[in-house]
């Protein structure tokens, strides 16, 4: 099996990469090359993957391969915050069980974070900050309203916040309404995902600006990775 695969067009206009300071040079893929498993993309979920199948398995070689630099894809482009409470589609789910299911896992994975961010002492701004949920006219206050009294059958902890104390916050008085909850982190994405990357287990290697442009199925022995100035093949991807 052959599958040809199309790069999207990016651009270099991330501003939280460009407020990095300059990044070392970065290993590329070149030759032939052979791991026992691979990972094709070095966002968060890639950066997990490939973490965690280090730590599991120490005695293997794991290639984690992107084609841009580590933060210039979608991981280190957005908005720079991570919150605990799910969505409010997630947040009306008929059953409590799902949504403190929800809760649980995101409350691991900003524990998780924190603790690597700890450890490896990841300079990325993390900051405890809370989120305010704001609201302007009648239609954005009812939202409120019906926000407040969902947190209220999740059991979770809220503050309201009138115009005036508000504005404190915000600096005007544009919002007559919100409601603060605690669970919300702030951090500078491309740091944190950056730092993410340096810190890998040993056994992880890291190829940047190395796109993988075709995938080929071997039969029971894996798999044939295909970039512009070399290959992988690998047991596992």
């Amino acid at each position: 099996m052959s599958k040809q695969i199309n790069l999207p067009h990016d651009d270099s206009s991330c501003g939280w990469y460009a407020a990095l300071s300059q990044q070392p040079a970065c290993k590329r893929l070149h030759g032939e090359q052979r791991a026992d498993y691979v990972v094709i993309g070095a966002g968060f979920a890639g950066l997990a993957a490939a973490r965690r199948l280090g730590e599991l398995m120490p005695d293997k070689r794991i290639i984690l391969v992107d084609a841009q630099r580590v933060a210039q894809g979608a991981s280190g482009r957005n908005s720079g915050f991570v919150i605990d409470l799910p969505h409010k589609f997630a947040l009306e789910h008929p059953d409590p069980a799902h949504k403190q299911r929800l809760l649980s896992l995101n409350r691991a994975a900003i524990a998780q974070l924190q603790g690597l961010i700890e450890r490896h002492g990841i300079d990325c701004q993390w900051s405890h900050a809370g989120k305010y949920q704001g609201a302007v006219g009648q239609r954005g206050l009812a939202y409120l309203a019906h926000f407040e009294q969902l947190l209220k059958n999740l059991g979770e902890t809220f503050r309201l916040v009138e115009r005036d104390e508000l504005a404190q916050v915000l600096g005007n008085t544009y919002y007559s309404r919100a409601i603060f909850t605690p669970g919300c982190y702030l951090m500078q994405p491309a740091a944190l995902v950056t730092g993410l990357a340096h810190s890998l287990p040993e056994n992880v290697e890291l190829l940047e600006e190395s796109p993988i442009t075709r995938l080929q199925r071997k039969g029971q022995g894996g798999w044939l990775l295909q970039g512009s100035q070399g290959t992988i093949r690998t047991a596992q991807l």
